[in-house]
């Protein structure tokens, strides 16, 4: 027979942790659960070893090589003597760990029916486009492979600034592109478009005189 499962906190998803969690607690059990889903990669990092299954690696890359997008998802038992106070109040790093890993869910990831045209329009109009991304890198190829804009998709590490960042000659797909190096790019182009404005903007004004 089913239960009543109540919420009682919630980390909302952050693309910097690339991750999301509740703790919940089932009518009549003693205990509470933590539930978390995120990046495949990092929910097992989060998970004991030992239930992390053999062939992890191989299954995420069949599916992310196909294009699907593929979360992890991993839970935890709290210990029965914690209390209604301390879970509340307990660091979410704290409650984020030793989780059993219990699976991937896999799901399609098309293009939307807007984004060929669209992409279409801006290469008529000369705007080079560049995505970035969270998803797993293998997705993200497989997803923008069909498109045929520009030269071929580049691999490349974004642990380092200067690694792709969709500069003139840089990757079009900076994947898995954490929070901190996506703001860097987007204050880099925000800078080279300044620079081209003060650039055309003198040119008009040796133009004019």
């Amino acid at each position: 027979p089913a239960s009543a499962i109540a919420v009682v906190r919630q980390f909302p998803f952050e693309s910097l942790l690339r991750r999301m969690s509740v703790v919940a607690k089932t009518q009549g059990s003693d205990h509470f659960e933590v539930f978390l889903k995120g990046a495949p990669e990092l929910v097992c990092s989060l998970s004991t070893s030992e239930t992390v299954p053999d062939n992890y690696k191989e299954v995420l890359e069949f599916y992310t090589r196909q294009g699907f997008r593929v979360i992890g998802v991993g839970s935890r038992h709290l210990d029965s003597h914690i209390s209604w106070d301390e879970v509340l109040k307990m660091p979410r790093d704290e409650l984020e760990k030793d989780l059993q890993f219990q699976g991937l869910v896999v799901l399609q990831n098309r293009l939307k029916q807007e984004t060929i045209p669209t992409l279409n329009i801006l290469k008529q109009a000369d705007i080079r486009t560049i995505m970035v991304t969270g998803d797993n890198l293998l997705t993200a190829i497989t997803c923008v492979s069909g498109l045929r804009h520009g030269g071929g998709v580049r691999l490349c590490d974004l642990r380092g600034g200067e690694a792709g960042g969709g500069g003139p000659h840089g990757a079009r797909v900076p994947a898995a592109a954490a929070g901190a190096l996506r703001l860097r790019q987007a204050a880099r182009l925000q800078r080279e478009a300044q620079h081209r404005t003060k650039r055309y903007g003198r040119r008009s004004l040796r133009n004019s005189w």
